[in-house]
This record gives C-alpha cells, sequence and structure tokens, in this order.
C-alpha cells in the first residue's frame, strides 16, 4: 500500500495492512523466511509531517543459534515514525544526525509504500541471537549432535588449566 504524506489531513486516518514479504536477511546473512506481515497504527499530521503510531506483527521462520535448526516465531513491535518528504538535507556531504531525526521516515516524492516501513520495522525487531527455545542445549562443541536431541558421548572438557587456581578458590569457598 503506497500512502501519500500530502494527502492525510487532521485527524488523520487509520491504517491496516497485511503483507507477504521477501525474506529478510538474518544475523548471519542466512534468508529468514517472512510468513506473514501486519501494520497497523493511526497516521495524523504532525509538526514535521506525518506521525505514525502503531504496531508491526510478524511470524517469522528464524535458525536457532545453540541448536542450528529452523523454528517459527511471532514477533511484535510498537511503531512510532515521523513520514517526511525528501531527506534533501542529507543527499550531500557530511551531516549531523540528532536524537529526533532517528525516527523520521523518508517518503520519495512524497509517497511511502508501507512495505518498506514494515520491513524495516521487522529489522528492527529481529533478535541478535534468535533461540527455539530458552532451554535449548544447541550442539556438542567436540562431535556437533545436536544435544536437544540426543545426548553425545564426548567427556565434558576440564576447562582452560590457566583457570584451574581460580576453580580451587571457589571449591573451598573463598
Amino acid at each position: 500500500m503506497i500512502l501519500s504524506i500530502f494527502e492525510i489531513e487532521a485527524p488523520g486516518r487509520d491504517v491496516a495492512v497485511q503483507f507477504e514479504l521477501e525474506p529478510l536477511s538474518g544475523p548471519s546473512g542466512e534468508p529468514v523466511p517472512v510468513r506473514w506481515a501486519r501494520l497497523a497504527g493511526h497516521v495524523a499530521p504532525g509538526k514535521r509531517g506525518l506521525d505514525f503510531e502503531g504496531r508491526v506483527d510478524a511470524e517469522l521462520t528464524l535458525q536457532c543459534s545453540r541448536c542450528l535448526e529452523p523454528f517459527t516465531t511471532a514477533i511484535s513491535g510498537a511503531v512510532q515514525l515521523t513520514l517526511v518528504a525528501d531527506a534533501v538535507e542529507y543527499a550531500v556531504g557530511e551531516a549531523q544526525i540528532h536524537e529526533e531525526d532517528t525516527s523520521l521516515f523518508y517518503a520519495t516524492e512524497g509517497k511511502v509504500d508501507l512495505r518498506w516501513v514494515t520491513t524495516e520495522q521487522l529489522y528492527l525487531q529481529l533478535p541478535m541471537k534468535p533461540v527455539c527455545r530458552p532451554d535449548c542445549r544447541g550442539l556438542c562443541p567436540h562431535c556437533g549432535a545436536n544435544r536437544n536431541v540426543e545426548p553425545c558421548a564426548c567427556r565434558a572438557s576440564a576447562g582452560d588449566p590457566r583457570l584451574a587456581p581460580l576453580a580451587e578458590l571457589l571449591r573451598r569457598g573463598e
């Protein structure tokens, strides 16, 4: 859905759209399929442009950073943006960006593709280290077995021998 920032007048209007998006690029560069994504909120004229306040919701298939298995998860987050016309002041050279500029979304020729807004907000909501479940045991560092599925026969490492004096202090309770 394309939103023209020059056509929205007070008191504004509600927006609710659902998208099928292309896969995102995950934290390690792997593709992250988006099963569905929804952007809903209210857009109204503000001081610098159009103020958009709402939510983004989606269901994604991520890869667990511990066991490397794919899992499906829901992502949800609040969205507060100011939609403004083209960023002429940032087009050439260096410019200092202030804190109030971080919530700006620039509309090329005064038009905002809400698909791009949704995609940007999903990137901001992606976890850096996705985990399929809090108690995921991950992969064995020696044989590579998925410890959630099968126990491995590898012995636990004794640890770094340089830390043995500290381990002795812990053992003695000092």
